[in-house]
């Protein structure tokens, strides 16, 4: 905390680039929570009125409904169309592993960054490591963008298997749809893991 060209502030925490890719870990993964439930509605075979206060009155976030849409994806395997029936499981597992760095991301506490680098440590006063030592990890801008990018890429994914879900659409149009999607996808991802990272007073 200082005076600088007369006016007051205070630095805490990671770097500003940091900083803007927490941001985004946080959206990104607060977005996932829609497709996820309209995917549990779709497979549970519910009516909206009947899933909406069951979702509430057991108080199911969307970690539980990733859980129950693994369990239902298993169960109705055979019925589910074959490409369905092989990425849904994948694109759940992603969702997990990303959502345990996002916990990790977000409730954590972060070290201040050494001055002009891009790197910083958080720790848990909450969470021990197996042995009983304090928990600490080293993340970077980079390591934050990869997480970033990686729940756009699964939101993404969710919107399109929810749309072959609640759609007539055939299976072979299906295989061809992800063909084209997976090519798409992962320009994508080449791209937005290439862009430079900008500065916190660049943004519009």
């Amino acid at each position: 905390m200082g005076e600088t060209e007369g006016s007051w502030g205070y630095s805490i925490g990671p770097s500003n680039a940091m900083k803007l890719q927490i941001a985004d870990i946080v959206i990104n993964h607060a977005l996932c929570d829609d497709p996820l439930l309209e995917i549990f509605i779709s497979l549970s075979g519910m009516e909206q009125k009947i899933a909406s206060p069951v979702v509430k009155v057991l108080n199911l976030k969307s970690g539980a409904l990733a859980n129950v849409i693994s369990s239902l994806s298993a169960q109705l395997s055979t019925r589910l169309d074959p490409q369905i029936a092989s990425r849904l499981p994948d694109v759940i597992s992603d969702y997990r592993k990303l959502s345990t760095l996002r916990n990790e991301v977000a409730h954590g506490q972060w070290m201040p960054s050494p001055e002009g680098s891009d790197h910083a440590m958080l720790q848990s006063l909450l969470r021990k490591n197996d042995d009983g030592s304090k928990f600490e990890r080293r993340f970077s801008a980079s390591q934050l963008k990869e997480i970033a990018v990686g729940l756009a890429i699964t939101l993404s994914a969710l919107h399109v298997i929810l749309a072959i879900l609640t759609s007539a659409i055939p299976s072979f149009a299906i295989a061809e749809a992800y063909r084209q999607y997976d090519e798409v996808i992962l320009r994508v991802k080449r791209s937005l893991l290439a862009l430079p990272e900008p500065l916190a007073e660049e943004q519009p």
